[in-house]
């Protein structure tokens, strides 16, 4: 973390403190709820610990909105369907990655998966769009 100018910057700050203080409540709601922090939750004036939540509850904003900040929950499921129904259970759909290796699996799920772009086995955008019907959300 460091200088969003500097080139060896790979993570810079939220954009204010306003951001910053959205974020800390967000990090104070879980911790106060009890879900466990994998890693992260760190935050120093503008600088947000990348932060990985376990099993956040589904309200939670990591889940339904845009918090802007380098911020994931994770959350098992039991089947394929209920994976996609996870993922597809929020007002977002910009882009989606799928990761496995059962090829066949990865583009059957793509093509159920609601989001602008999609990545296999891969995250960073530009990505393989598996889809023709890729016009979905925010």
């Amino acid at each position: 973390m460091g200088d969003p100018l500097a080139k060896a910057t790979f993570l810079g700050p939220l954009v204010d403190k306003v951001q910053t203080e959205r974020v800390r409540a967000f990090s104070e709601q879980g911790r106060e709820d009890g879900v466990k922090f994998i890693t992260g939750g760190e935050i120093n004036d503008n600088f947000v610990e990348p932060t990985i939540k376990k099993s956040p509850p589904l309200e939670y904003a990591v889940w339904k909105g845009e918090i802007f900040s380098p911020a994931l929950g994770t959350k098992s499921f039991r089947s394929e369907g209920e994976a996609i129904r996870l993922a597809n259970n929020t007002n977002y759909g910009l882009s989606a990655c799928v990761y496995t290796n059962d090829i066949a699996r990865a583009l059957r799920v793509s093509e159920r998966l609601e989001s602008g772009a999609l990545a296999i086995n891969y995250s960073y955008f530009p990505a393989i769009t598996v889809s023709k019907k890729r016009e979905w959300r925010s």
